[in-house]
């Protein structure tokens, strides 16, 4: 109950569909000896972020093996702040826009998953 109520508090949790907040907390965390963590090592976190490309420029020089999808949150801070650009000239026609944040797919599961489902029929068609 206390991590729900931490969490409900915060805006950027606010725009989550219902039940998606509930979700997040039933299959997000694990109970420990000093009460909850979230489920997921923060060294895997890490290492997820530190493994993406950081050389888009690179990738671009030369045509890319296989095609490339992307589909961005219009309201997302975070991709306003890296620029779109350079994932827009990799994805080319495969660059999608969905309303929402950088968590869009808690703000709208359904279209975000049927956008995701059409995307990966486009690219094995493109492949």
């Amino acid at each position: 109950a206390s991590v729900q109520a931490h969490f409900a508090d915060k805006p950027v949790f606010a725009s989550w569909a219902p039940g998606v907040l509930g979700d997040y907390l039933d299959h997000g965390f694990v109970d420990t000896a000093d009460g909850v963590r979230l489920r997921f090592d923060r060294d895997i976190e890490t290492a997820v972020y530190n493994g993406l490309p950081h050389h888009l420029g690179e990738a671009l020089a030369k045509p890319f093996p296989v095609p490339v999808g992307f589909i961005g949150g219009t309201e997302s801070v975070e991709l306003r702040q890296v620029s779109a650009e350079p994932s827009r000239r990799l994805a080319g026609r495969h660059f999608k826009w969905i309303k929402g944040g950088h968590l869009y797919p808690m703000e709208s599961p359904r279209e975000a998953a049927e956008m995701t489902r059409a995307m990966i029929a486009e690219l094995l068609a493109a492949a």
